[in-house]
């Protein structure tokens, strides 16, 4: 990795702060890693004699095993300063002020480990006259964990455990989460010592939670006018987003029309709408790195589109940010079907970044470069 400046901190006694200094120049920075990973997959199944209700329970576990090596190629860039009067140090990375921050210090020669978990059930209705027609659900989509251990470190061996679950109730409320469980003690400065949660008696501890995420969203929509024009176009997406030869095209489209949802607005659904809450949490040092305070966030977002007409549309989406009790983004467009091109018309009045845009563009994602676009932008700041 080319790195195009070094940022350094030095602790200034007289003035009593930290002076900074920016070299430019063309640095480099270089990371190697090797490895070798196993997985299977472990299934069992529990069934029940009931006439209707539940009739079974499968459980399905994806253990994945690894074995990694990587030298420390990077450690000539990370340096220790004080930074208070108490002759307190914290490590820095000479990188870290550059566009590209550089790679981590430290060898690694341990083991990786992932737990993969889904639950499935089998409900029987009355009006299924046949077990072999009962098609099984997902209860719960994924959940379980990934850690590791360096037996290279002189410390802290065990890498922090993740955690997540993600699960989509009714079909209709899709739920994930997520979080970083850290199973070591920590000192009065908050760093992390080396010494389990378990140990030195008193209450079992397995670790403290330093951060998580929880995601709840939910989408409704009205059923599409030609439900055979539908089904073609899930599964022509289906299949691209499974296509290993496409995999960049699509993130990259993917992204494009998360930025640009007016630009692909399906004409065959009369109306549809998307409502998501967010809950996350994070532990950031304190000003005086004498430990660790948890900041709360929370948001909602939206989305929407609803036709006008057969040829025109109207759509909006938006993210209220419940802390600050402000309406932090907000987009609106109207659109009209012109047979194999489409056109936008696109508002965000909302926001530090306002913008208009009007544009004419073909339908098929492989023609995105044909668009025609006009824009003008306004900085709220």
């Amino acid at each position: 990795m080319w790195i195009a400046q070094k940022f350094r901190r030095t602790w200034n006694p007289v003035t009593k702060k930290l002076d900074t200094s920016i070299t430019k120049g063309f640095f480099a920075d270089h990371s190697l890693a090797f490895g070798i990973s196993f997985n299977t997959a472990l299934f069992g199944t529990l069934q029940f004699k009931n006439k209707k209700g539940l009739q079974a329970l499968r459980h399905v576990i994806r253990p994945s095993f690894s074995i990694n090596y990587k030298p420390d190629l990077s450690k000539t860039h990370f340096y220790k300063t004080h930074i208070d009067t108490t002759a307190y140090e914290v490590e820095f990375s000479e990188y870290e002020g550059a566009l590209y921050s550089g790679f981590g210090k430290g060898r690694t020669g341990g083991i990786g480990l992932q737990i993969d978990n889904n639950l499935e059930y089998k409900w029987r209705k009355k009006s299924d006259t046949s077990q072999e027609k009962i098609q099984p659900k997902k209860l719960i989509d994924g959940y379980g964990l990934s850690t590791g251990y360096n037996f290279l470190r002189d410390s802290l061996k065990l890498d922090l455990i993740n955690l997540y679950l993600r699960s989509t109730l009714f079909e209709k409320i899709s739920i994930t989460a997520s979080g970083t469980l850290n199973p070591y003690q920590s000192d009065k400065y908050g760093r992390n010592i080396n010494k389990y949660m378990w140990e030195g008696g008193g209450k079992f501890k397995l670790g403290r939670i330093t951060n998580g995420n929880i995601s709840i969203s939910s989408n409704f929509s009205s059923k599409p006018k030609d439900a055979k024009k539908a089904e073609t176009r899930k599964k022509l997406v289906e299949q691209r987003l499974n296509d290993p030869n496409l995999v960049n095209d699509q993130r990259n489209l993917l992204n494009y029309m998360q930025q640009n949802p007016g630009d692909f607005v399906d004409f065959n659904i009369p109306w549809q709408m998307n409502v998501g809450y967010s809950l996350s949490f994070y532990e950031r040092p304190k000003d005086d790195y004498s430990g660790f305070t948890k900041d709360f966030t929370s948001n909602i977002n939206f989305n929407g589109s609803f036709n006008l007409t057969s040829k025109w549309n109207f759509s909006a989406n938006g993210f209220f940010d419940i802390d600050t009790k402000k309406l932090q983004s907000f987009q609106m467009s109207i659109n009209r079907d012109m047979h194999c091109w489409q056109l936008s018309i696109s508002v965000t009045p909302v926001g530090l970044y306002r913008f208009f845009s009007f544009s004419i563009s073909p339908k098929s994602p492989l023609l995105q470069d044909l668009k025609i676009n006009r824009s003008r932008s306004f900085q709220n700041f």
